[in-house]
This record gives structure tokens, sequence and C-alpha cells, in this order.
């Protein structure tokens, strides 16, 4: 397999010809906010026990998930020289240096070029909460925001992470003349799309971009960087769920299991039943008391879906028998289901395996959904052997 290095090579030698070089000068940040150059500076660690909240702090505690690598700060607009400043500053780091990115953004090819730096040095990526008072911040209104092109470095990090009150943004690319055409935008996205693949986020991030009005910013939330793995390091602790046995209606039963959700008190269940002598399985996602009907749930149930399902590292996927449905009367009027075929030996597998995941194939995923969901397999047997 092609390194991030060698990946991010070839899409230079077949994308970014000389005309593309020229338009891509000023894409990124807003036009109305300027700033100064993107500088990198080593930034102390220390115990967030002893930090005081009432002054500027001047050293960082960062997240256990990011580990105990030395703290860098960049801060200022991104040029195209900004990846050999880089270069300069950390050569001699580690890797598991942590690089705090602090920027409204700046030139997108540079951009890009120091994600692929700091994907190469094995460095992670972290945004902070935008209260938090670092004297080493020079711009403080805009703490905490990483917007553009900065978005696209972020990226770069084998571990991110974005704080809760941290601001990650993106927009349409541009050029200061708006000379782009229909051509030249298509292959533009076609460098940014084969970038996400190589940093491992998905491409419905660069759809977010692409629909974002020009000249606004569209902040994505937290839901949506765990969904489209914008950040790794988002804690998905799996609270195992011991398999059940339940009536349904017309004289079924079905064996289930339900899975509370890392970012919001939405569920996702899974179930198996039998009908006409075939094994059927079942998906109910039921929304969050806050987000029960609202256009950001029910949106994601327009249009069927495939289910794909991990168990043992062997992928299998399964395909849909109905459309979304408004699940049962004892649950709550936002909670959908839909209908999957499953052959008899992926249940059988599923005996055997201590725990299985599921992967919604959804376009956009439905607010507070994680991207997969860790399904126990204990009381599995029992219960699915009573059906």
């Amino acid at each position: 397999m092609p390194s991030v290095k060698d990946e991010f090579a070839r899409v230079k030698r077949d994308v970014l010809s000389h005309w593309l070089t020229v338009c891509l000068l000023a894409c990124g940040s807003l036009p109305a906010l300027a700033q100064d150059s993107m500088g990198f500076q080593a930034v102390p660690r220390c115990d967030a026990l002893n930090v005081d909240r009432n002054k500027p702090v001047d050293c960082l505690s960062p997240p256990s998930e990011l580990g105990k690598g030395e703290v860098w700060l960049g801060q200022g607009k991104i040029e195209r020289k900004t990846e050999d400043a880089f270069g300069e500053a950390v050569k001699n780091l580690p890797a598991g240096t942590i690089v705090v990115l602090n920027s409204l953004g700046g030139d997108l090819v540079g951009g890009l070029r120091l994600g692929q730096s700091i994907r190469a040095r094995n460095f992670h990526t972290w945004i902070l909460d935008a209260q938090t008072d670092l004297a080493a911040l020079r711009d403080k209104k805009n703490a905490g925001k990483c917007f553009s092109s900065c978005a696209y470095a972020f990226m770069g990090g084998v571990q991110r992470l974005v704080d809760k009150g941290g601001l990650f943004g993106v927009h349409q690319f541009r050029n200061v003349d708006d000379k782009l055409d229909a051509v030249q935008a298509q292959k533009i996205s076609a460098l940014l799309a084969r970038y996400l693949d190589a940093m491992g986020v998905n491409r419905q991030l660069l759809d977010q971009a692409m629909l974002t009005e020009p000249g606004k910013i569209t902040v994505i939330n937290e839901s949506q960087r765990a969904s489209w793995n914008v950040e790794t390091s988002v804690a998905r602790a799996v609270v195992a769920s011991r398999w059940k046995l339940e009536a349904a209606a017309g004289g079924k039963r079905l064996a289930y299991s339900s899975v509370r959700q890392s970012q919001r008190q939405s569920l996702l269940t899974f179930a198996l039943t039998y009908i006409n002598g075939q094994p059927r399985a079942l998906l109910i996602a039921k929304p969050d008391a806050r987000d029960e009907l609202s256009p950001d749930w029910l949106s994601a149930f327009n249009e069927r879906i495939e289910l794909l399902m991990e168990i043992n590292g062997k992928l299998i996927v399964l395909q849909p028998l109905s459309d979304w449905q408004i699940a049962g009367q004892v649950n709550t009027p936002g909670t959908r289901q839909i209908w999957f075929g499953i052959k008899p030996d992926v249940t059988r597998e599923m005996l055997e395996a201590k725990q299985f995941k599921l992967k919604p194939q959804w376009a956009f995923p439905p607010i507070g959904m994680d991207a997969e969901t860790v399904f126990s397999t204990d009381g599995f047997k029992d219960n699915f052997s009573a059906l």
C-alpha cells in the first residue's frame, strides 16, 4: 500500500498543473480577515490541576488520547511557504508531537502541504477550546478556530482532537479573481477528495464544504466530526448490552440488542427474527429527545441504505428489504426502522464471535448517530436459539 507521501506526490503530478497552482494561490481564508503569517513555537506541558483558569495560561495539558509528546503551537495565516517553516521548526522532534492549530486559513495548497508534512512525521493535531486563554496566542478573538485551509492541515494528524469549545470550519475553494471554470473546479475537487482519502476522512466533509455559500464558513459539529472521522480520538465507549428476547407484532419474536451512541442519548438497536423460515435483520434508530422530529434527524431516512457488518475482521454487506419506516407504537415518533436480508452463515458467524461492528451506510448520518457501533454478543446464542 503506498504511503501518504507517495499518494500525495502522485496527486500533485496528476492534478496540480501550472494553471491549478496559480489559481489556488489565494484560495482559503475569508478575504476580510487579515492575519500574520503562520509561525510555530513550543508550548510547555503542565498539569491541568495546577492551571489557574482566572488568568492567561502559559502551558497546556493535552488530553490523554493525544499521548505525552511535546506540544507546538501553529498560529496565523497559512501560506505556500508555511510547510518549509514548519519543517525547519520541528525537524528534530519525535513522532507523537502534538501540533495545536489556530488559524482562519490561507493558501489551500499550503494547507495540504502542511497536513502532508504533519502526517509524514506521525504527529497529532489538536484544536483548543475557544475559551482557552493561552498567553502565546496573538489573536485572542479568534482563539480555538481552525478554518478553511487550516482544516485540511488538521487532517494530517495521526490522532486528531477538537476540544468541546473548539471550532473546525470549511467552505468552498475559490481564487481572488473568481476565474475558476467548471473543469478547473472539478479537478480541484478531485485533488481534495484524494487528499481526504489519504488522510482517512470521509468525503462527505468535502460535500459539506462545496454546499457552503460563497464567503461563508460551515462549522462542522461534534457529531459530524465523529461520523466523518475528522476526529480520531473522540471517545466512543462501548456500553455492552446483553441480548434480549421480545414478542413483536404478528406473533414474531425478536432477539435484539441496543447500544447508546457516544455523542448523544440516541440508541441503535439491531434485531433478528425469522420470517417465512428465513432470517431477517431489523435496524432501529431512536433519536435523542432534543432531536425528535428535527430536520437534521429525519432527513437521513429518505433513502434506503446498505448495512456493513464487521465480524472477526470480515466485512459483510446486508442489503435492504424495505424503505425506512416509522417504528412501532412503543417507540417515539422520530424512531425509524429498516429491514435487511441476512444469510444463515452470517448468524453462525455471530454465534462464534464475541462482538461485531455495524456501519450503516448513510449518505448523511442522522445527528447523534456514530459512524460505527460495536455490539457485544453476550446472550445472543440463548436468545437467538429461542426464536
